[in-house]
Parts: C-alpha cells; structure tokens; sequence
C-alpha cells in the first residue's frame, strides 16, 4: 500500500520450511495512486519473477512502469508486465515494470517466458474497436490477425523483448 488509498500489487515469496515469520524471504508492492494487480507469474532460471496484469494509474503517479513504444499515452486501464530480482531488495529489485495499452481497457491475463526470457502475454483487450484516430487503437507489431471480428473484447497476445521495453509481437 503506498498511501493513496489504492491497491498496489503485491509480490511476496514464502519459504514454508522456515518457522514463522522467518517464511517471507522477499516482498514488494508496485504501483501509482490508481489500482494495480497482478493475474499471474512466471519465473526464469535465475528466479527472477515477472508478472502481468494491469494498473489504472496514470503516467506522473507511476512512473516506474514505462509506457512501450507504438502505445498511446495511458488511458485507463492498461496491460502492466513487470520483472522482479528477488535476490535485491526494495526498489531495487524493480528490473523493469512495462504498460502496453490502446484506447479502451486492455488487461493482461497471462504470462510465459521462452528460451531467450521474453515475456509472452496473453490479454484482453476492447481497444481493437474501429477509432477516429487509428494511432489511438491497440500498437499491433509482425501481427497474425490485423482486423478484429465483431464488437466487444478480443483476445490479444503480446512477445516483449527480454528488457521489457520493446513489442517483438502484438496481434489479436
């Protein structure tokens, strides 16, 4: 909790073994003055943990996680992926903390890593919708379906690079 009277997402790691208290091994909690929460994790061979799931904070209250090249400025409810060394501590073990959004809400659902550690998402997203302004929909990337197929939510899928900061693939 950071005092803004919003969740924030909690990351805490419990080794069930150890007596007590002795158990929380690692915790941290990441957000802005908006609501964010994190749906699922994974984790690489270092163990590392990365996240997903979405913030509603805007830019100048969580500027820690940094808006991906091809989204538009954050808008309500975006995807939020994030990456923790719980061998640090604090805010040092923030290694980086994306926000991937269109127009509308987009939240992310899951996450999976391939061989390189790029975070693989999968998400949800009504920012597919026909726009006025086309730079305000969804940044599609090396996308295997470019046109939506009906009204509503879509299911999307996303590959960031293994730093976090750059879309190898968004598609519906």
């Amino acid at each position: 909790y950071d005092g803004s009277g919003a969740p924030d997402a909690v990351l805490v790691r419990l080794n069930l073994s150890l007596p007590g208290t002795d158990q929380l091994t690692y915790g941290t909690f990441l957000g802005g003055t908006g609501d964010e929460t994190f749906a699922s994790l994974a984790l690489d061979a270092s163990d590392s943990v990365y996240a997903v799931g979405h913030t509603i904070s805007s830019a100048a209250t969580f500027p820690a996680a940094a808006t991906v090249v091809g989204s538009i400025a954050p808008s309500g409810t975006d995807v939020l992926v994030a990456k923790f060394d719980t061998s640090q501590s604090g805010a040092a073990s923030l290694v980086f903390a994306t926000r991937i959004n269109g127009f509308y809400t987009d939240t992310g659902d899951d996450i999976a890593l391939d061989s390189a550690n790029q975070p693989w998402i999968t998400l949800r997203s009504g920012s597919f919708a026909p726009m006025p302004n086309a730079a305000q929909d969804f940044p599609l990337v090396n996308t295997l379906q470019a046109e939506r197929s009906g009204n509503g939510g879509h299911a999307a899928v996303v590959q960031l690079s293994a730093s976090g900061n750059g879309l190898l693939l968004s598609s519906l």
